[in-house]
């Protein structure tokens, strides 16, 4: 598992492609920061870590998605960050030259 530093580190470098479980809540996933609350495991997904912030002291990871720009925030969504939520934190992708 990478630390969320080493994630913000690689960052830095670019982008880092993740992969992590998906729950019946993500599927209604419209905007804000998501955090699993309810659902069954409906399988695994992959996406980009793009970049991080805070909201009212939230902490997130930006993550790009792959369903088109019409979902979420414009193809994008906001995960809650430094819990390791969905397992989000565990499977991190580097690339290297």
């Amino acid at each position: 598992m990478y630390t969320t530093e080493s994630i913000k580190v690689a960052l830095t470098q670019g982008s880092v492609q993740t992969s992590f479980t998906v729950y019946t809540d993500f599927m209604y996933y419209t905007k804000g920061i998501y955090q699993h609350k309810f659902g069954a495991q409906e399988g695994s997904h992959f996406g980009v870590f793009v970049g991080y912030g805070e909201e009212n002291g939230v902490k997130f990871w930006i993550i790009r998605n792959s369903w088109s720009p019409s979902w979420g925030e414009a193809g994008y969504f906001r995960m809650i960050r430094g819990i390791n939520d969905c397992e989000v934190e565990d499977a991190c992708y580097l690339a290297s030259a």
